[in-house]
């Protein structure tokens, strides 16, 4: 895009391309050593991650989470709906007969 535009401009595009080249680095190399004032020293020995944790990222992704949420919601009120349907249902294990229609023979 900068070699389109110094052309349009009737400019060398190959210095162009240098001096923004060599403003980036310089930019770069700047950011560079201000981060590097501004951090505290760490340690030189680093830990190595627990494989529980490395496990657990990788496999509990936030889709995962949220999806087993929703199934345990649908679960929950699908039980609680067939519980209650069935209480008072008139459902009941008992040792009665069912009733039966009268013999007109």
């Amino acid at each position: 895009m900068l070699r389109n535009y110094a052309e349009f401009l009737n400019l060398d595009s190959e210095t162009v391309l240098l001096q923004f080249a060599e403003g980036l680095q310089r930019r770069r190399l700047e950011h560079l050593a201000a981060t590097e004032s501004a951090r505290p020293s760490v340690s030189s020995t680093v830990r190595a991650p627990n494989r529980l944790s490395v496990l657990l990222r990788r496999w509990m992704t936030p889709d995962l989470l949220v999806g087993g949420f929703l199934f345990l919601i649908l679960f929950s009120v699908c039980h609680l709906g067939n519980r209650s349907r069935f209480r008072y249902s008139g459902f009941r294990r008992s040792k009665q007969h069912p009733p039966q229609s009268p013999n007109f023979c």
